[in-house]
């Protein structure tokens, strides 16, 4: 197999990402379906059994959502469960992050209501 050159990754790079660029809004609005839709059902499973049962159900609703090809429509169902993997991974990061920040922010009102509480005695 030939390896390409620098340009023709880049290529192939820049199209991958245009791809999910285009359909990161879908994917991430039925990342948050599902997980609304089937989590609170999975409560007493392993975190990771509950993602791999949302990512499931992401890849079929994906797999309806967005046409494919024939070359690629064999191959869309374990494709389309990566991506659903990843975009969930994106979704509790960003869950992460905003429980992160509003601790932070928490933190910061109780320290000033105390220096508050401490100026007035």
């Amino acid at each position: 197999m030939p390896s390409r050159n620098r340009h023709e990754r880049h290529a192939h790079d820049l199209a991958a990402a245009q791809v999910i660029d285009r359909h990161l809004t879908t994917i991430l609005g039925v990342v948050v379906d599902v997980s609304a839709a089937v989590d609170p059902g999975q409560g007493a499973c392993a975190r990771v059994a509950r993602d791999a049962r949302l990512a499931v159900e992401i890849a079929e609703r994906l797999d309806e959502a967005i046409p494919l090809p024939e070359p690629l429509e064999t191959w869309d169902r374990p494709v389309l469960f990566l991506v659903a993997l990843g975009g969930l991974g994106i979704y509790r990061a960003q869950q992460r992050a905003a429980a992160s920040r509003r601790e932070k922010l928490a933190r910061k009102l109780a320290a000033d209501h105390l220096s508050a509480a401490k100026a007035r005695l």
